[in-house]
């Protein structure tokens, strides 16, 4: 048994390193291997080195047991396990190989700092976030039992130890820092390494947002009430007009009695934004949030004394008749570079928003690969407190350009994402078929040109004087030398022409 054991563990290493390494270099041209990044912190080397060993003492277990060194635990050696083992170890091996193509492009080992990759949430990401090393664990403790030693069960702990630290410690961060929001809410509602279970309901903003969801779509329908999250302690929504042209929108929510919680602004008018998440005390009768130099919100929550009917968006028209509460205090923001001031001493409750996400809009998607006639270009800087993105998309020669520019910051221990999107002419972002080259020279908010060349050396250069202005922080350089930028054939879905 030992000898077969040895066997599926050499074929678990070859499918999933091996192969999987050969299939990413033809793909993409990298193997996807990044192992420890430089200037790694304790935790990453820790949890490294415990993957390392396990897989290491995996290896040996079998070995150990082959030559008469570790004799079996006769307590828990015996044909049931090994036939249970040798199913756990075939099983686990091809859900792992699967879990791993299933990642695409997108798949690596270890965590590379300054890489962006696209966040994959389909196949066996419906059902957890991390299915390869859900899939590994069962495939060592079916090993396990085909060779029951002490050795085997201290290669089984110490990577399952190590991969728990990789996941909490590495990747989850990284994950949350590169996609935001999307992680966010992706974390929010599917399991970590089992269906439902290790969910991230503290996920910051996100799971602000799908607390307030679920409260609208119980004020549509009071006879499901039940249905709202039963941690929530308080809640707050409200919207007041800003200078400019901008309107402000406030969500706060705590899930802690104490009341001690978050609030999200979003301060927006059409193609800009710019969001401030800050911690804030929120309880069933008062808001208190403190931004810092940008502002304050000081309020009491008292009865308007008025009713509302609330209608969805739905399409199925359910109704309900409200009363809003008034939050009566201090409101105070004044945006950076005074691109957006507002003051108000009262402002309405905004309970219409919560009917709104019940149903969000429709959603553009994005599919890429080759015979398409459209590309993609996106640039992106990223480091531990700040990241940088750039992407337009053509559907094809004579079609609109589609553009959005993101910046996250932490400013004063405040969150800060701005954004700019919008739509223009086709000649501003122009490439060749073999997507060789590619020049970009957008109106405003940019200024500047930019030029990529896949063959420059080092390849894939992105050069120019393109800049950007978002909501409170103008003139950021999109082309300095940390940037990183790349082309692919794609095209928009649910685009208009």
């Amino acid at each position: 048994m030992a000898a077969a054991a040895l066997v599926l563990y050499g074929v678990s290493l070859f499918l999933t390193f091996g192969v999987r390494i050969v299939v990413q270099l033809r793909r993409t041209g990298s193997t996807g291997v990044h192992g420890l990044p430089a200037g790694a912190g304790p935790l990453e080397l820790l949890a490294g080195s415990l993957f390392i060993i396990g897989l290491v003492m995996g290896a040996a277990a079998p070995v150990l047991a082959l030559t008469g060194v570790v004799e079996p635990l006769p307590s828990i050696d015996g044909i049931a396990g090994h036939v249970v083992g040798i199913l756990l170890a075939v099983t686990g091996i091809g859900l792992t190989f699967g879990a791993q193509m299933a990642m695409g492009d997108s798949w690596r080992i270890g965590v590379d700092p300054d890489e962006q990759t696209s966040l994959v949430t389909a196949g066996p990401f419906q059902l957890v976030r991390n299915p390869i090393y859900s899939a590994m664990l069962p495939t060592v403790f079916g090993l396990v039992l085909m060779v029951p030693s002490v050795v085997s069960i201290a290669a089984f702990v110490t990577l399952a130890v190590g991969l728990e630290l990789q996941v909490r410690c590495v990747e989850e961060p990284y994950l949350l820092e590169v996609h935001g929001e999307q992680y966010a809410e992706y974390a929010a509602s599917v399991g970590r390494f089992v269906p439902r279970l290790g969910l991230r309901h503290g996920a910051r903003v996100a799971s602000t947002v799908l607390l307030a969801a679920t409260l609208g779509s119980a004020v549509l329908a009071p006879g499901h009430a039940g249905a709202l999250d039963s941690d929530l302690k308080g809640l707050a929504v409200f919207r007041l007009e800003a200078s400019h042209g901008y309107s402000i929108l406030g969500l706060a929510a705590s899930e802690r009695v104490d009341g001690r919680g978050d609030i999200f602004l979003l301060v927006y008018r059409r193609g800009a934004s710019a969001s401030y998440f800050a911690p804030a005390v929120v309880t069933p009768t008062r808001l208190e949030a403190d931004l810092g130099a940008v502002g304050r919100i000081s309020a009491e929550m008292v009865p308007s004394g008025r009713k509302e009917t609330l209608r969805s968006h739905c399409g199925d028209h359910r109704a309900s008749t409200v009363e809003p509460r008034l939050y009566q205090g201090r409101f105070e923001f004044h945006g950076e570079e005074s691109y957006a001031d507002a003051v108000a001493t009262e402002v309405p409750e905004a309970l219409g928003f919560l009917a709104d996400l019940v149903c969000p809009g429709r959603s553009r998607g994005e599919v890429s690969g080759a015979g398409l006639p459209g590309a993609r270009l996106r640039v992106f800087r990223r480091r531990q407190d700040r990241h940088l993105s750039l992407q337009l998309n053509k559907n094809g020669s004579g079609k609109a350009t589609v553009f959005s520019a993101e910046l996250g910051e932490v400013r004063d221990g405040i969150r800060i994402e701005r954004s700019v999107s919008g739509r223009q002419p086709a000649r501003v972002f122009e490439y060749d078929p073999l997507l060789r080259t590619a020049t970009v020279a957008p109106f405003a908010p940019f200024s500047g040109t930019a030029r990529f060349r896949t063959a420059a050396a080092p390849a894939n250069r992105w050069t120019g004087t393109l800049s950007v202005d978002f909501p409170g922080r103008s003139n950021v350089s999109l082309t300095a030398a940390r940037e990183h930028a790349s082309i692919v054939h794609a095209e928009l879905q649910n685009e208009a022409p």
